[in-house]
């Protein structure tokens, strides 16, 4: 899954909610097992919404062009234990 959000509309949720929507998919209607996410190193606030939903952050790095992206993943049984236990709160 992929998406940007433009500069301008940073720091309004919409990073956030999409992640969170984009897993919850991949999970209930693609069948996937591990979905990742796909960052620039330098876009730090999107870590942070990475870190937040990611049970354990950093995968791994990739280098597509040349140019390093952090690689985020999270398994069905660790979304789903981080969603249970947030539920409530």
């Amino acid at each position: 899954m992929a998406w940007t959000v433009g500069r301008d509309r940073w720091g309004e949720g919409i990073a956030s909610e999409g992640a969170t929507a984009a897993v919850e998919f991949a999970f209930t209607e693609a069948g996937r097992s591990r979905p990742i996410l796909i960052i620039h190193p330098e876009n730090i606030s999107f870590i942070r919404v990475a870190e937040q939903l990611w049970s354990h952050p950093r995968r791994g790095t990739h280098r597509p062009n040349g140019e390093p992206r952090n690689i985020y993943a999270i398994s069905r049984a660790e979304w789903v234990s981080r969603t249970t236990s947030t539920i409530g709160t």
